[in-house]
């Protein structure tokens, strides 16, 4: 079977508890804060492969991935659609962070966050920590309020991350909704990990 707006198929498959996990492991995640009410993506879960993991630096050019500097190696499944299709594909996509001129072929670099990291929050860099401080938090009160930003109703000029973000990729590569475009998973997004699949 194929589980819903995933790129990895599924006829038969086999899950086991998620532990820490690496690059190139296919996980299961519900689908970030902040599509709840998008009619095609709310409430999904999706299938993707981690590429990069806390504090590694990220950077795609040419569609080749590299992680600190080192390219990773693609499985066999990775897909890449015809030319045609790219273009269409690349057409007013959406590409995270916001204001980032990058597409999904020429990306970074990026550093992953991870636990324990201080982000310096003020209302002229909200747009650009908003998703990553919303998914860590786990709900949706962070607020751009004049000269302030608040969390739970509480002014704040810092926070500290309570979990490990990645970035995932799928394996259609090329017209994959992903990372690029709505930013890192967190620890507390992962459902299970994909230990084989079979046609």
């Amino acid at each position: 079977r194929e589980l819903p707006i995933a790129d990895v198929p599924l006829p038969q498959h086999k899950f086991f508890e998620m532990g820490k996990p690496e690059i190139n492991d296919v996980v299961i995640f519900e689908f970030p804060i902040g599509f709840e009410n998008d009619s095609l993506r709310g409430g999904s879960k999706y299938v993707k492969r981690i590429v990069a993991g806390p504090r590694d630096t990220l950077e795609i050019t040419n569609g080749e991935i590299f992680v600190n500097s080192k390219t990773i190696k693609l499985p066999s499944t990775f897909k890449i659609p015809k030319e045609t299709e790219v273009k269409d594909l690349m057409k007013d996509e959406i590409i995270y962070p916001p204001g980032a001129k990058w597409n999904r072929d020429s990306y970074g670099p990026i550093i992953i966050p991870a636990k324990g990291d201080t982000i310096k929050i003020a209302p002229e860099n909200f747009e650009l920590w908003q998703s990553v401080i919303v998914m860590d938090h786990g709900e949706r009160s962070l607020l751009s309020e004049g000269t302030l930003v608040t969390l739970d109703g509480r002014a704040i000029s810092e926070y500290v991350l309570k979990q490990d973000h990645y970035f995932v990729i799928g394996d259609n590569f090329e017209a994959s909704m992903d990372s690029r475009h709505f930013g890192f998973i967190t620890d507390n997004m992962k459902v299970e990990k994909v230990l084989f699949i079979y046609l």
